[in-house]
């Protein structure tokens, strides 16, 4: 059986998040954020777009990932004082994820890092390239 390019996507996009997991690590711990991964990058993504508080289930929501991975995850942020949990004013049975002033402190480092991520994915392709492999990426993503 010939194989085309085509039939390996699921493969090769596999290959890119890992490759591109373990680039983002090597660059946080560069910038002194040893211990940070991709997927704290999402959920502090999702804060700085969100005014620095999210409902824990919000965050899970956003980033596609089951509460308890989050709460690992944030946990993790936590200990490495960068957000903090406070609990809902209106309904205690909630817990907001706010980012502490270290968190903020450090939103200019990783637009730097995602920016060096993306130049680097993107390497010799043109604007009109980018955006198409950008758009199909996303169509393929819908079909889940």
């Amino acid at each position: 059986m010939d194989l085309k390019q085509s039939d390996l996507i699921i493969h090769v996009i596999s290959k890119i998040k890992r490759r591109s997991d373990v680039y983002l690590e090597n660059k946080l711990a560069e910038a002194g954020l040893k211990g940070l991964v991709a997927s704290h990058g999402a959920i502090l993504s999702a804060l700085y777009a969100n005014s620095g508080m999210l409902r824990l289930t919000d965050i899970a929501e956003i980033i596609e990932r089951k509460k308890p991975t989050v709460t690992v995850l944030v946990d993790r942020l936590v200990k490495m004082g960068i957000v903090s949990r406070q609990p809902s004013q209106d309904d205690a049975r909630i817990t907001n994820i706010m980012l502490t002033p270290r968190g903020y402190e450090i939103k200019d480092t990783l637009n730097l890092i995602g920016s060096d991520l993306l130049a680097k994915a993107f390497k010799g392709l043109s604007p009109g390239e980018r955006e198409a492999c950008a758009e199909l990426l996303f169509r393929i993503h819908s079909n889940f």
